[in-house]
């Protein structure tokens, strides 16, 4: 083990202030961590704290953070607190510099308090700091100075002189293994107030209104002063740099632009059409890529650090009112002359009273009017509409500003195409006709970010405009009330704060910044969306333009290319004889080749199975689903709207592959098919053409060759094959152009039913068009989606929705296997779709009643229905724990039989008064213990190891750890979340009860390995419910909402006992008797919803035979989810054991079934039919 670190005392080596410089200097070059110790006055050995300073200058955090764990891991230090005290000579950096430090501080798990020293308002030494705030600590940890230059004599006697007020000190200097992390990072502000004619509003502030009294006046130009430094500086320290943020980005963006360009523009000598083709849409990719990153880094840096920032600055401006008004009772000693208080006639009967008292009592005592201003309410009233007019004013345009410019600038880049140059470039062969179509678009795009960039730049004046008259106004009107006689009467009756007012105020200030940060990154991940749709967007372009210009070439170089020349030929013959009639001079030089390729026909189904095969995994690359804002919802928030911000999830992949499949393949199918017919119709029409003609050549070679019965014959038989032809090559070249306008109008419904900005929109009608297509039949070949099985089967009804056209269905059935597949994933997805609720049914269900019947509603008393005989083995579980007994508390059952339910009846009834801790597994599942230990420190809100937590808490308290499947993976190193549960349980299991619930076919397998109901308390299985409980837990739901269900046309009071038990039966039957699942089929079977009732029908048996069918290698995908029951795609990996590529496609099938969900990165069985699924698997044998 090589030594990293050298560790001496202060006074060990300081008979030579030069050698001890040079010593310092030299520990700094061999790369060692340097650690110099004082003892210091040794008067603090009681200290209950650690302070650690930081300068730009001197301090390294991550080796005092190191350090910090060393030293809290002593008994001794155990529970000292820590604070890190940041002296920053900067103002601007001081929030990025408590923002970056609280993050470094999550991260490092360790529990300290942050203070920010700005030193620009006064002049102490880095010294005189430390030995103000840091004499009480007990431990105090400086950095030495990061140049060794400054470590001369001056230094170290300052440094003796310090350490005389301070108790242990450690000065640290870290090496190359411990880098700074925290730096001081000053963003783009930009500061200036309009000018005059900019903005139609002066420079200068308007002058203030002073009244004579010197001293109202003077307590109104003190007021003044104070309000324009704090809205200056709120204004500087906040709003510029909110704003800036933005500007940056933007300008970012300006970079990548000009970048991009100029590669393009290098590219653009000698280079031919297709080499220049190939360099403009990789340009534009490349573009996409750049705006997607820049907008990624956004999202993870600035918008937290934006957050921050204007959470900072609310607290910050909040708490200034100390500042303005340091006493809340101040009042003010007014003298006035006699002069000013002479009656008028304009004053009102109190004013008159007010200034006969006052003049009374100035004569009486021959002295000037004197009287005293409440001026401190007076300041807390205005201090209030300040908070209103100029804070909350202020933070909510920047909301509306940043809102706006996101949307604009998401619209803005998801724009950019550079399909127009493309499609310019046959026609513009040359460097210098290109050139300035890119430059005109490189200057449109760059005019638009220069228009964010100037518009930005314009709102911060103004904002700063705005604040600084606002305040100026603010005081005015505060100096107007001060110079009232009936001041009094005044603030007691119309300038009282409300205090109900102020905290709903401040309130909605302090929800302002995380409202504002969760709009912002849901309309940055739209922006990103759109880029990816954008990129999508493109490269379809490109593959449909490449695919179009091949079907003109294949067309026009066949049969149509043929004809044209026959008809050449024809038209030249007709014009030879025309001539020998007009005269008989002219040869007759009779050159016919009747000789023609008509072999080379049209092919449309390899031209759709060319494109489906282009265009097949473009729909792959984008996400399945992504939770986004509606667009109402982006359009209420560009409108500064905040309120009724709604979400939805879309699935992006299906909706792109249903555009694809059903709106574009299929139309432009049923456009090519007309093709192959019109070339044979136009090439018989050629070949009867040509023989016709050959036949009478050969009739005349045969007979005398006069000319006159050449022409006579020989003449309408070509005018007749010219004017067929004509025809025919006509009908031809329409059918081409039809397929080409189709495939345009097509393309365009693509992109415009991908437009980022009307998403949600065009994701909402999906189901509604699958549906529609869905009724059609086979006779519209690829118009229709799906094939209607169980009707008409004579009619061979095709599916289309997911699937190819029926050319490219023909291609894949030669394919065999891949055939096979496609059929599986239609009848599995339409046998899914039929098991899951109607969307229609979904929108116009109330929201209250979805949430009870999705299990998300609270269980209380209410709905609490059956398990007696497990609540009933839980009290004598916790009784025997009561007395002693070691163990945990394990609940199990299948997904949806009501465990978390029962485990939440167990804490309320049974342990309602004791202390509950929830360990909450990440959702997708971990099995590292060291996620397992963040949890736990999460869940009962502390610092330390599992057993240094557990060690803490009281005797008694419950833990419990829900979906103990989702910490532990079917691999070698999958149970490691799991050991560290079991060790827990056996060390602290006698005085802290663990409450463990997990699925029956998870606890089976894992029960093998790590034994979790041998030493349980007890296992309480939450087996099915009959049929009659199941009614009870349906109607408490349903009967609590006030709706009513029909069935067969019968409202539910009017039913029988016998109508009703049969109903449930099939629900009990459909469901397994399963609560989840019984719960999800009510809704399922809701056919249609009305004003105030539902009209419902009876569950069907459904023939999940079908699985059967799947390959082995999607029943082991099934299986895994069903055993771990949520897993993400690197976790799938890693638990399979298969290729990632593999894995993809298995996962991607089971998603396009149906089978399979995927939600936040987490891979789940789709919850409507987990029951059946798991039913059949563990019928054939793979699940016990």
């Amino acid at each position: 083990m090589t030594p990293n670190t050298v560790l001496f005392e202060w006074n060990d080596f300081r008979e030579d202030a030069d050698k001890f410089g040079e010593l310092l200097d030299q520990i700094t070059q061999l790369d060692k961590n340097l650690l110099v110790y004082s003892r210091g006055n040794g008067e603090n050995r009681d200290g209950r704290r650690i302070d650690v300073w930081w300068t730009p200058s001197a301090g390294n955090v991550a080796l005092s953070m190191s350090l910090l764990r060393f030293i809290t891991r002593s008994r001794e230090f155990r529970d000292v607190s820590m604070r890190f005290l940041l002296l920053s000579g900067d103002s601007t950096s001081s929030d990025h510099l408590r923002a970056t430090m609280r993050g470094l501080l999550t991260e490092a798990r360790l529990d300290a308090s942050i203070r920010v020293i700005n030193n620009t308002l006064e002049s102490a030494s880095f010294h005189e700091h430390v030995a103000r705030e840091s004499a009480d600590a007990r431990i105090c940890i400086l950095g030495l100075p990061v140049d060794v230059d400054d470590c001369g004599p001056a230094w170290q006697a300052s440094v003796d002189e310090l350490l005389e007020s301070l108790g242990t000190t450690l000065l640290i200097r870290g090496s190359s293994s411990f880098e700074e992390v925290l730096r001081l990072s000053r963003q783009a502000t930009i500061s200036f107030i309009p000018p005059p004619g900019t903005s139609g509003q002066p420079a200068d502030l308007p002058e203030l209104d002073l009244p004579e009294s010197q001293e109202i006046a003077a307590t109104i130009t003190r007021l003044a002063s104070g309000y324009q430094r704090l809205v200056s500086r709120f204004h500087k320290a906040g709003v510029q740099r909110v704003y800036g943020a933005e500007v940056k980005l933007l300008e970012g963006l300006e970079k990548a632009v000009e970048k991009q360009f100029a590669v393009l523009d290098k590219g653009l000598g000698g280079a031919n059409p297709r080499r220049l083709r190939n360099l403009v849409n990789r340009t534009q990719s490349t573009l996409l890529k750049e705006f997607g990153g820049q907008l990624e880094a956004y999202d993870q840096k600035q918008l937290e650090a934006q957050r921050t920032l204007l959470e900072t600055r609310i607290r910050a401006f909040l708490d200034t009112r100390r500042v303005l008004s340091r006493e809340p009772d101040e009042t003010l000693v007014v003298r006035r002359p006699a002069a000013e208080l002479e009656i008028e006639d304009g004053d009102e009967p109190h004013v008159r009273r007010i200034k006969a008292r006052k003049l009374f009592f100035a004569k009486l005592f021959r002295r000037p009017v004197r009287y005293r201003v409440p001026v401190g309410p007076l300041k807390a009233y205005y201090f209030e509409r300040a908070i209103e007019e100029l804070l909350e004013a202020t933070t909510q345009q920047f909301v509306i500003d940043s809102h706006n410019l996101m949307v604009h600038l998401g619209k803005l880049l998801s724009s950019v195409s550079f399909d127009k140059l493309l499609a310019s470039l046959d026609d513009l062969p040359t460097e210098e006709e290109i050139r300035p179509l890119l430059e005109a678009q490189r200057d449109d795009l760059l005019r638009a970010l220069n228009e964010l960039i100037g518009h930005n730049k314009e709102r911060i004046g103004r904002q700063q405009w705005a604040l600084l008259a606002g305040s100026r106004q603010l005081v005015q009107r505060f100096g107007h009330d001060l110079a009232r006689l009936d001041i009094r009467r005044l603030v007691r009756r119309e300038r009282r704060p409300d205090a109900s007012k102020l905290e709903a105020l401040r309130e909605r200030l302090g929800a302002l910044p995380s409202q504002w940060f969760d709009h912002q990154r849901q309309i940055v991940d739209r922006a990103r969306l759109g880029l990816r749709l954008a990129t999508f967007q493109h490269r379809l372009h490109s593959i449909v333009e490449r695919d179009k210009q091949a079907v003109v070439l294949n067309v026009n170089s066949g049969v149509l290319g043929e004809c044209k020349r026959v008809l050449t030929d024809l038209k030249r013959l007709s014009d030879q004889l025309t001539a020998h009639e007009e005269d008989d001079a002219t040869p007759l030089v009779i050159a016919f080749d009747a000789r023609a390729d008509f072999d080379q026909r049209f092919d449309s189904e390899q031209v759709i199975d060319t494109l489906v095969s282009g265009t097949a995994d473009l729909a792959g690359e984008l996400p399945a689903h992504v939770t986004t804002l509606t667009d109402e919802s982006i359009k209420r928030l560009e409108e500064g709207q905040t309120d009724e911000i709604e979400s939805v999830e879309v699935p992006v992949q299906r909706l792109a592959q249903f555009l694809i499949e059903a709106q574009f393949v299929g139309a432009v199918q049923q456009a090519l098919e007309k093709v192959p017919r019109l070339e044979a119709r136009a090439a018989g029409v050629a070949q009867d053409a040509m023989r016709l003609v050959s036949f009478q050549l050969s009739e005349i070679d045969a007979g005398d060759g006069a000319s006159g019965s050449l022409a006579a014959s020989l003449g309408p038989v070509i005018d007749s094959g010219i004017e067929r032809l004509e025809e025919e090559i006509v009908v031809l070249e329409e059918a081409l152009e039809a397929v080409t306008t189709t495939i345009d109008a097509q393309l365009q419904l693509v992109l415009e039913g991908t437009n980022p900005y009307d998403l949600t929109r065009t994701s909402g009608d999906l189901d509604q068009h699958i549906r529609r297509h869905h009724g059609e039949r086979a006779a519209a070949g690829a118009r229709s989606l799906f094939r209607r099985g169980g009707e008409r089967v004579s009619e061979a009804l095709v599916r289309l929705v997911y699937r190819k056209s029926k050319g490219l269905l023909l291609a894949r059935e030669r394919r065999g296997d891949v055939a096979s597949d496609g059929k599986i994933v239609d009848r599995m997805l339409d046998l899914v779709e039929a098991h899951m609720p109607r969307p229609e049914v979904l929108d116009e269900l109330p929201a209250y009643y979805r949430q009870l019947f999705y299990g998300q509603a609270t269980i209380n008393e209410t709905f609490w229905v059956g398990r007696r005989r497990q609540m009933a083995s839980a009290k004598r579980a916790v009784a025997s724990f009561d007395r002693g007994s070691a163990g945990a508390l394990v609940v199990i059952g299948e997904r949806g039989s009501g465990k978390t339910s029962l485990v939440q009846r167990i804490t309320t009834e049974l342990l309602g008064r004791r202390t509950i801790h929830r360990v909450m597994p990440p959702r997708e599942g971990a099995t590292d213990p060291e996620a397992f230990a963040e949890a736990l420190t999460k869940a009962v809100r502390a610092e330390g190891t599992p057993d240094e937590l557990l060690s803490r808490l009281p005797d008694g308290t419950v833990i419990v750890i829900d979906d103990v499947e989702l910490w532990w993976e079917r691999s070698a190193d999958g149970l490691g979340s799991l050991l560290v549960v079991a060790e827990l349980v056996k060390r602290f299991g006698d005085r802290i009860l663990f409450v463990l619930a997990l699925s029956t076919q998870a606890f089976g397998f894992i029960n093998r390995y790590q034994p979790l109901g041998d030493d349980a308390l007890a296992v309480l299985e939450c087996t099915p419910l009959p049929a009659e409980d199941l009614k009870a837990i349906i109607m408490l739901r349903h009967g609590s909402t006030g709706l009513k269900f029909i069935l067969d046309g019968k409202e539910e009071g009017e039913l029988s006992d016998l109508k009703l038990a049969r109903l449930f039966s099939r629900h009990f039957d459909y469901s397994g008797g399963h609560v989840g699942a019984a719960l999800r089929s009510w809704i399922t079977h809701v056919r249609k919803v009305g004003t105030s009732s539902l009209d419902v029908q009876s569950p069907n048996g459904a023939r999940w035979e079908l699985l059967d069918e799947l390959r082995p290698s999607l029943k082991a995908l099934l299986v895994q989810l069903v055993l771990h029951k949520s897993l993400s795609r690197d976790r799938l990996v890693h638990v399979t054991g298969e290729r990632e590529a593999t894995l993809e496609h298995e996962v991607s099938t089971l998603i396009r079934m149906g089978l399979v969900t995927e939600s936040q990165h987490a891979l789940s069985i789709n919850p409507f039919v987990h029951h059946a699924v798991i039913g059949r698997l563990s019928k054939r044998g793979l699940l016990s």
